[in-house]
């Protein structure tokens, strides 16, 4: 049986062979995630351009998500993962889509920030400020069974959002004080997004009940803005 190549492998075959993985991620970790080398920006794209149309093989959707995946903590940066929206939107298959969410929250649990905040951006920009899919992308993300961390991420980001889509998480919070501070920042975000559209009737119920401390700078957007 014929092993996968390695990602080594698949950049030596795009034919620069004087590039090794090390160096891209030395250089897009010692910028923060940014891509600032104008050479590793057309091999980033054919890189992950080369997996999705199997380059190096015939692979399945699945295969396809666990290598860009591994490209991502690899070279943690947008311009790796935004080819998981790409593969989002060609028709995914149903196993293939609850691996990219379980992919996904268990991103947002790891220790490697860099990687943590490329997934957490892309959510932000390309599933949930997107509302031909935000809506449906949220519930399944939440019927994934996110961790503490994972969850709590997700919440801050949900600015997007459609209200009725998380509203139901919202409520959850509001029903424990030691979660107020949280759904203040949720709320702000909200508020404050430009695809928001917040329900002010909903949310001035919670902001009523919210026991948040003083100084707090949610709290003082919300009574001003809201």
């Amino acid at each position: 049986m014929k092993s996968e190549p390695t990602i080594q492998q698949m950049l030596d075959d795009l034919g620069d062979h004087g590039v090794y993985v090390e160096d891209i991620s030395v250089s897009i970790r010692a910028n923060k995630g940014d891509v600032l080398e104008d050479q590793y920006w057309e091999l980033i794209d054919d890189l992950c351009e080369g997996i999705l149309k199997e380059r190096w093989g015939a692979l399945t959707d699945q295969d396809k998500l666990g290598q860009v995946f591994e490209i991502i903590q690899l070279l943690p940066c947008y311009p790796t993962a935004s080819f998981l929206p790409r593969l989002y939107m060609s028709d995914l298959s149903a196993a293939a889509e609850v691996y990219l969410w379980q992919q996904m929250l268990q991103a947002l649990e790891h220790h490697d920030r860099l990687y943590r905040e490329a997934i957490e951006y892309v959510l932000w920009v390309d599933f949930f400020e997107n509302q031909a899919i935000s809506a449906k992308a949220w519930t399944d993300l939440m019927s994934a069974a996110p961790g503490k961390q994972a969850k709590t991420r997700l919440l801050i980001n949900s600015g997007p959002v459609p209200y009725a889509a998380k509203r139901h998480q919202y409520h959850e919070l509001l029903e424990n004080q030691e979660d107020h501070e949280l759904l203040a920042e949720c709320l702000a975000r909200c508020l404050n997004d430009v695809y928001g559209k917040i329900d002010r009737d909903d949310a001035q119920f919670i902001l009523q009940k919210l026991r948040v401390g003083p100084g707090n700078k949610f709290m003082s957007y919300l009574k001003h803005t809201l």
